[in-house]
Parts: structure tokens; C-alpha cells; sequence
């Protein structure tokens, strides 16, 4: 039975992945699984209970441990943090066959529907951002990297090219290529640092 529940909430992710909260019906959800709709009331009170779920679960499966990175070596890092967002099944993937995928769908409506969502969000940033900052700042300590821009400001523009890239790339239908392209950016900008 337990194993109906498992099933029932890999088949309702990947829908609201692909389609807006609002767009995924409990009967599109069952007959994906091939289950009845008692058998979704058994172990969801409601598709936004369900939804909430899947939420929490995808934010814990997509969390990056930054502590188990290096956080000596600007360069290190962000290959590390790339290959943690890539191999997480995240949406860097690289897989041409999943171009209908679209975490941006699933963030913003639980945005909208989830009150404590972008709480639980802005902490888990703040976290990232000043783990950027403090490798940034072991970089320059070290004589890694040699910018004299805010360390603030570096760590913006390695954060938030994720978001920009990926939305850029989803909206060209070239999702596949996302990794690949922070991965050059980020190498290039690496190389502007150390002059």
C-alpha cells in the first residue's frame, strides 16, 4: 500500500513539473498511476495536501550540502556545486528527453498556494549566498582570485545565473544545455577574477 503512495507522488511531481498546480487534476494524477480515486483519498485529504508534500520533498532532494565542499578554492566550488545541482536530477540535468520539465512551475505556484514556502525559500539563499561569500572571501584570502568587486556582488552573479540561464534555456526549449552553459560562464568569469 505504501508503495501506492510512492507511486501516486512520482506521477503527480513529474505532472506539476510539466503543468501548473492548477492544471494537474486528482483524475490525471490516478490515471497515471492506475488508481482509483479512493485510492489517492486514502492517503491525500486533497491534491493541495498532496502538492505540499511533493514540495517538501523536492526542496530535500534538491538541497545542496555545501559543507561537504571545498570551501578553499573558488574553483573547486563551483565545479563541485555544479556537479551537486547536475547529478541531484535537478533541473541542469542534462537529458534532451526532458524538455517538458520546468521546476520554475513548481516554485512559483508553491509560492502562491504555500504561505510558508518563501520563508523556508529566502532562508535556504541567504544559506547559499553566504557560503558563495565566504569561499569568495577564502579565495581572495588565499590569492585564488584577485577582483577588487564586492565579494557580495561576485557571489550574485555566480548565484544568480542559474535562475537566468535556466529560465533563458526552458523558454528556447534547450533545457539540455543549461549545465553546460554555467559551467563555460562560470569559467570564464572565474578567469576575469584571478586578474
Amino acid at each position: 500500500m505504501a508503495n501506492s503512495k510512492k507511486q501516486i507522488m512520482d506521477a503527480a511531481i513529474t505532472l506539476f513539473l510539466q503543468k501548473t498546480y492548477r492544471e494537474v487534476s486528482i483524475q490525471e494524477i490516478t490515471d497515471a498511476v492506475g488508481v482509483t480515486k479512493g485510492a489517492f483519498y486514502y492517503f491525500f485529504k486533497s491534491k493541495e495536501e498532496l502538492f505540499f508534500q511533493i514540495v517538501d520533498q523536492f526542496s530535500l532532494i534538491n538541497k545542496i550540502d555545501f559543507d561537504s565542499m571545498n570551501s578553499n578554492s573558488l574553483f573547486d566550488f563551483f565545479h563541485q556545486y555544479l556537479d551537486a545541482l547536475t547529478s541531484k536530477n535537478s533541473f541542469l540535468n542534462t537529458s534532451k528527453n526532458q524538455d517538458d520539465i520546468n521546476h520554475y512551475f513548481l516554485t512559483f505556484d508553491a509560492l502562491k498556494i504555500m504561505p510558508d514556502f518563501r520563508k523556508k525559500m529566502w532562508a535556504n539563499e541567504e544559506k547559499e549566498m553566504n557560503t558563495w561569500i565566504r569561499v569568495i572571501k577564502n579565495a581572495k584570502k588565499n590569492g585564488e582570485i584577485k577582483s577588487q568587486m564586492a565579494d557580495r556582488h561576485i557571489a550574485e552573479i555566480f548565484n544568480y545565473t542559474i535562475d537566468g540561464i535556466g529560465m533563458r534555456k526552458i523558454m528556447q526549449n534547450k533545457k539540455y544545455e543549461i549545465g553546460n552553459t554555467i559551467k563555460q560562464l562560470w569559467e570564464e568569469f572565474y578567469e576575469l577574477l584571478k586578474e
